[in-house]
């Protein structure tokens, strides 16, 4: 990157930051994430400039991440700042201020098992329901024509919230190397499906059947009460008839309902 030839990275930080918070204001999700990616690289070019203030800003950006449900990009983030500091550590990088103890934004985060499947399902919802308020007819009609993500930017989130949700799912199965805890967790969240076919939320019901259908957790050995849990779901997004289960399913469904 060559502004580092005549700006300094702190400069170009706040710059980013600044249109990070103008993008993201206007709703333009896009060229949010755009300037969010641009963030990520500076963030990779960060020498001994790194410093506590810098350091401070960015993590404020993975509370906001965290708070808009970019749990994804939240986690790359912070796993930059701590590899940086990691590095700068080995290496003897003196800083201007070496942080010593790098904050942790999850410190205070609960275990997912730890809440009641039920109020899992429902801010599940409730942030399903935020995207889907926001997509209008004509981005519905316009899609049917061309797909174009710049010119359908709800409809464009509400797919991206989806995958989102999926991701994140994935990552609370795999990322304990005990069977009886990804076990625990597989459980808890077919309990939160339930809950959410309850309440017509085929989003994030059919986002954690993705991920529990995904490579890296199906090839896993499960018990018999997480296959047999997910014969339900597997039957209502069989594609026998065109999805005539699901569709069936859906038009059954009385409001409020969340479509897929």
């Amino acid at each position: 990157m060559t502004y580092q030839t005549f700006v300094a990275s702190d400069v170009v930080l706040e710059k980013l930051l600044e249109s990070y918070d103008f993008y993201l204001t206007k709703g333009d999700q896009l060229s949010s994430r755009n300037t969010l990616s641009l963030l990520m690289r500076v963030v990779d070019y960060l020498g001994n400039e790194l410093n506590q203030e810098i350091t401070n800003r960015l993590i404020d950006v993975v509370y906001r991440l965290l708070s808009a449900d970019e749990l994804q990009l939240a986690l790359v983030l912070r796993l930059k700042l701590i590899q940086k500091w990691k590095y700068l550590h080995e290496q003897k990088v003196p800083p201007g201020e070496f942080l010593r103890t790098m904050p942790d934004p999850m410190a205070r985060a609960r275990k997912m098992t730890e809440f009641k499947s039920r109020q899992l399902a429902e801010q599940m919802s409730l942030l399903d329901m935020k995207f889907f308020q926001n997509i209008e007819v004509r981005e519905m009609l316009l899609w049917a024509e061309e797909q174009i993500e710049e010119k359908n930017p709800s409809l464009t989130a509400f797919t991206a919230h989806f995958n989102n949700v999926s991701g994140w799912c994935r990552t609370r199965l795999i990322e304990s190397k005990d069977p009886k805890e990804r076990e625990k967790v597989a459980l808890k969240l077919l309990k939160v499906m339930k809950h959410l076919r309850l309440m017509n939320n085929f989003n994030s019901y059919l986002a954690i059947l993705s991920a529990m259908d995904s490579a890296a957790i199906s090839r896993l050995d499960w018990s018999d009460d997480v296959i047999k849990g997910l014969d339900e779901p597997h039957a209502l997004i069989d594609n026998a008839s065109s999805f005539k289960a699901y569709r069936t399913a859906l038009r059954e469904a009385k409001p409020p309902c969340i479509p897929y």
